[in-house]
């Protein structure tokens, strides 16, 4: 491999911030939330979900949606927080 196509591939995996193994498609993220596939789409279509459609697929990584997990969680938390301050 030349000095020149070496610095064209770093070029090449530069361009995205994430590595394949963190972008996720429907079914990868079905599998990932341990829901079904149609629970998915659903989640996408209502934009309850992150993630962007490219072409006819769904895509999003695997940061955005841990980080939806986490923001979920800590509303069901302080809305329970609420109800049980308000009894």
């Amino acid at each position: 491999m030349t000095s020149e196509s070496r610095k064209k591939k770093r070029r090449q995996q530069n361009i995205l911030p994430f590595t394949s193994s963190q972008i996720l498609d429907v079914g990868m993220t079905a599998k990932f939330l341990d829901v079904s596939v149609d629970t998915v789409y659903t989640l996408f279509k209502d934009g309850e979900l992150p993630g962007r459609k490219v072409g006819r697929k769904w895509k999003t990584t695997k940061a955005a949606v841990l980080r939806w997990l986490e923001n979920s969680i800590n509303s069901y938390n302080d809305e329970v927080a609420t109800d049980t301050a308000q009894d």
